[in-house]
């Protein structure tokens, strides 16, 4: 009688306890879930922390260059007027075609030079001009087929023959058209090159000059 209640108690005891560790394991479950759940919601806190942290960092750092080079003088114009100049030297054999360029950029505007960096935009004037002169009266002169091109974008104008000097104002649509193109071009990548293409009845040899003068607005 006293071994079989020796066995039962034993049984028991290994009953209770088993019941206990369950108990303990879910409450140990539940409480691992607990703290892994919080442990993700806090990291995930501190990643969006970092985040936003390293992009205020970023954007002072923005703001803290963007104001050193925008330090803009206190003489700074609201708009000016200047004007470039650059000339072609033509000189062909009878018969035979021929070509030159000449390349703009924004310090060729002297009168603004010192300002060129806070160029906002520009607007080519109707008192730009391309200009032939040193032909002589004893010259015969005839270049045909003349073009002037922007090296980049294929903008281009064509200009009647030439047989004598001459000054072409930029007062009708086309040639402003093509003095502003040159102007966007300068704004846009620092420099235009304009290729100049003609064609030669005659020998030149006396020097001819083909001027293009491009004088512009400039707003700060």
């Amino acid at each position: 009688m006293i071994f079989w209640t020796y066995y039962d108690l034993l049984f028991t005891t290994l009953s209770v306890f088993t019941r206990l560790m369950h108990k303990f394991a879910r409450v140990y479950s539940r409480s691992m879930d607990f703290l892994i759940d919080r442990y993700m919601y806090f990291n995930e806190n501190i990643c969006d922390m970092k985040k936003l942290l390293s992009t205020l960092s970023i954007l002072s750092i923005l703001l803290v260059l963007n104001s050193c080079s925008d330090n803009r003088p206190d003489d700074l114009p609201v708009s000016r007027t200047a004007t470039a100049s650059k000339s072609f030297r033509l000189i062909a054999a009878a018969g035979n075609s021929a070509e030159g360029e000449v390349t703009f950029t924004l310090d060729d505007f002297a009168a603004i030079k010192e300002y060129a960096k806070w160029v906002k935009k520009g607007e080519a004037q109707a008192s730009s001009f391309i200009q032939i002169s040193g032909i002589n009266a004893s010259q015969e002169v005839e270049l045909k087929n003349v073009t002037l091109t922007l090296e980049r974008g294929n903008k281009n104008i064509s200009l009647d023959p030439i047989t004598d000097n001459d000054k072409l104002e930029a007062t009708n649509v086309t040639r402003l058209r093509f003095m502003q193109d040159i102007l966007d071009d300068i704004l846009r990548r620092g420099n235009s090159t304009v290729i100049l293409k003609y064609e030669s009845t005659y020998d030149v040899t006396n020097p001819i000059e083909l001027t293009i003068s491009l004088n512009s607005l400039f707003s700060f």
